[in-house]
């Protein structure tokens, strides 16, 4: 039987020609941060809001994120944020907005870490990871700091001896604890050292600062008929 003859001769490769490498900007996600997006923010006051940290008595503040839609913030045609309304509202519940340059002009303490993804200035992150690294002390000493430019006034006594009332409480409760729970030691002392934070800033102030309520006579108030 005879072989059939192919059709068709055998196509011809052809070479290939330049290698392509793919071009990455030097954005690629891989060099950000992997935090879950992190608007801007400003740092909010109220007198009896504090805490302590490294040893130092330290106001604890809220945050006001600059988002629109949120908190009354609003963001103009130009890309600029209106707080105007949100700030009105948290004054009126004695909330202070502290000043992203409060430490001077061109100074702040708001950094971008990544696009859309905003820290503080004593916040630092690492490529691709999300691991943040605060510097506790660094910050304290700055919030104190607001305290001596008399940004913001000293914490009240009242609000101490509420606070060290609050961490005497803590410390109590986790040594009755220490004897079933030894990991527990740790917690213990780091109360013990707030409660001397807090009683050193008691001592440096002094105590009993309240203020006795002035009597009313009630035809103050209400009109004569």
């Amino acid at each position: 039987m005879a072989k059939l003859k192919a059709s068709a001769e055998a196509p011809t490769p052809v070479a290939a020609s330049t290698g392509y490498l793919p071009q990455f900007g030097e954005t690629e996600r891989a060099n950000h941060p992997r935090l879950t997006p992190r608007p801007p923010f400003l740092l909010t006051y109220h007198p009896e809001r504090w805490t302590v940290m490294q040893g130092h008595v330290v106001p604890l503040f809220g945050h006001l994120k600059l988002q629109a839609g949120i908190n009354r913030i609003k963001v103009g045609r130009d890309g600029r944020f209106s707080k105007l309304e949100a700030q009105a509202a948290l004054e009126e519940q004695g909330w202070t907005v502290i000043p992203p340059d409060v430490d001077g002009p061109g100074t702040s303490y708001i950094q971008q870490a990544a696009p859309g993804i905003f820290v503080s200035k004593w916040e630092k992150t690492y490529p691709g990871s999300a691991h943040v690294e605060v510097d506790e002390l660094g910050y304290a000493k700055w919030c104190r700091s607001l305290i001596e430019r008399n940004v913001i006034p000293r914490p009240a006594t009242y609000v101490l001896e509420l606070l060290r009332g609050k961490r005497q409480r803590e410390h109590d409760d986790l040594a009755d604890k220490v004897a079933t729970s030894p990991s527990l030691r740790a917690n213990v002392a780091k109360c013990a050292a707030d409660l001397k934070a807090i009683d050193a800033e008691l001592a440096r102030y002094g105590r009993g600062e309240a203020v006795a309520a002035k009597s009313v006579d009630l035809g103050d108030l209400v009109g004569g008929e």
